[in-house]
């Protein structure tokens, strides 16, 4: 009796498991897909706001300067390849047309983007996330005292 029962036990364990099989789907990272669209996705630098202990202190709009018009352009492939192209208006004429290429990568859990922004530095800095959607991205750099933030908007993809 005590066997025929821990049969029918094991039987219907059996049969439970080997019947509720679920189908394991992957998604792509939310915010990568923001950052990329499908393919790729160019962003341009609108503003630059300078804060000091948190508050503004100044807020410039040049879009006539020369590094207002650079395109910002994250891929949607394994590598992350990201470039800096110099846009319509060089800042200097022996300048380069692509200003950067190299990797972005991002940090969910810090919402920490790294990726070279030329106006800053030639080498991958650790931006903060502030706000991100289909259409703006905002990005701050902290320093001693202050930090600097950046708002782009999506100026075209490669979808």
């Amino acid at each position: 009796m005590m066997k025929n029962l821990q049969l029918l036990v094991i039987l219907i364990l059996g049969i439970t498991f080997l019947g509720c099989e679920e189908e394991v789907t992957v998604t792509p990272a939310t915010y990568s897909r923001i950052f990329t669209g499908e393919t790729s996705k160019t962003w341009r630098m609108r503003a630059i706001q300078i804060l000091e202990d948190g508050k503004p202190t100044g807020s410039f709009l040049v879009p006539d300067d020369c590094a207002f018009d650079d395109l910002f352009i994250f891929y949607n492939n394994p590598e992350k390849r990201f470039v800096v192209d110099n846009g319509n208006q060089k800042c200097d004429e022996e300048e380069p047309q692509e200003l950067v290429r190299d990797t972005w990568s991002f940090v969910n859990a810090s919402a920490t983007l790294e990726m070279i922004v030329p106006i800053l530095a030639d080498f991958k800095l650790p931006f903060i996330v502030k706000s991100v959607d289909e259409r703006d991205m905002t990005t701050e750099i902290f320093f001693q005292g202050g930090s600097y933030r950046f708002i782009y908007e999506v100026v075209g993809t490669g979808d």
